[in-house]
Parts: C-alpha cells; sequence; structure tokens
C-alpha cells in the first residue's frame, strides 16, 4: 500500500521467504533481494548497485526484529528517511550513531500500523 503513494521508479525488497518476493513483485517492487541470497554486508553491497551508490531514499523496516534496525539504516541515503512498522511487542536495543543521522539529514519515524496516515504519508511522497 505504501509503494502505491510513492513516485519512486525503482523498489527494492529484501525479504523472505520467495513466495512472498514473488507477492512483492505483482504489487510493483522491480528489484528483489532474497535474504538468504547474501549476507547483511552482500544485501548492503547490492542495494548500493542498485542504487548508484546513493543508497535508498525510503527505507521500510518491517520484521519486527531489532536487528534488522542497523542493516536498513546502513542502506539510507542522505536525506533519506527510515520508516519501523509493527515492531509492537518485546523490547531491544541496538547501536546507533545519532551524529550520522544528523549529519545525513536522515529521519526515522516508528509506526504500529502500515497504514498510511498522515505521518507515514510525508515519508514516501517524494
Amino acid at each position: 500500500m505504501l509503494a502505491g503513494l510513492s513516485p519512486a521508479t525503482r523498489l527494492i525488497t529484501i525479504g523472505a521467504p520467495a513466495h512472498r518476493l514473488d507477492i512483492a513483485r505483482r504489487l510493483g517492487v522491480t528489484d528483489v533481494v532474497a535474504l538468504e541470497s547474501a549476507d547483511a554486508a552482500g544485501r548492503h553491497d547490492h542495494v548500493m548497485e542498485l542504487t548508484a551508490g546513493r543508497g535508498a531514499d525510503v527505507v521500510v523496516e518491517a520484521t519486527g526484529q531489532p536487528a534488522a534496525f542497523a542493516e536498513g539504516i546502513d542502506m539510507l541515503a542522505v536525506e533519506g528517511s527510515y520508516l519501523v512498522v509493527g515492531l509492537f511487542s518485546g523490547g531491544g536495543r541496538v547501536p546507533f550513531d545519532p551524529v550520522r543521522l544528523n549529519n545525513r539529514s536522515q529521519r526515522i519515524l516508528g509506526s504500529l500500523s502500515s497504514e498510511p496516515n498522515a505521518r507515514i504519508r510525508p515519508l514516501v511522497q517524494r
């Protein structure tokens, strides 16, 4: 649903299992990266290759796994937006560098729902 709000010409999904990636393609995702096809460094390199080294303008982290946070933030472009969706149970801490966030003019928004409300729309409508 969020992808349809974006004027993006390239939509990249990293995930598993294969049938979910097939659904993503049917929903308009242009590039998929199978989670098991590479480690975090390999997935990062693949996204950087697909974006000509720029990184993603918008990263949506929807796994619900705190460990995925750092991987997504590393793929974020300068002035990019990072949306963490549905991390609603348990707890977790991850290392985070607020200086990098500031110096790269990036934004992070958490949302319990993937419904495109007034807080989420500006992230994907660039």
